[in-house]
C-alpha cells in the first residue's frame, strides 16, 4: 500500500476542511485515500498537524485536526494545479 506524500495530504485536508466545518477525522481521511485508520492516525495526520490551529489526540496518534492556519491555506494555493 502506497500512502499519499505530505502535499497530497494536506491538500486533501484542506478540502475535507471546507466540506466539514474545518475539522478532518483520522476516518475521513483514511476513507479518501484508501488507507487503514492505523495509517491515518499515525501518519498522515501527524505529517500535517503543524498546518492547523488545532490537533486532538487519539490513541496512538491524531484524531482530528481543526482549522487551518492562514499561512498553510497560502500555501497549499500556490500549489494547486
Amino acid at each position: 500500500m502506497t500512502t499519499p506524500d505530505k502535499l497530497a495530504t494536506l491538500q486533501a485536508a484542506f478540502e475535507m476542511c471546507d466540506e466539514n466545518e474545518g475539522a478532518v477525522s483520522a476516518e475521513a481521511l483514511a476513507a479518501r485515500f484508501g488507507v487503514d485508520l492505523d495509517v491515518a492516525v499515525r501518519q498522515l495526520l501527524p505529517s500535517i498537524a503543524d498546518y492547523f490551529e488545532t490537533s486532538l489526540p487519539g490513541d496512538d496518534g491524531l484524531a482530528v485536526v481543526r482549522q487551518p492556519t492562514a499561512e498553510a491555506r497560502r500555501f497549499v494555493g500556490s500549489h494547486r494545479s
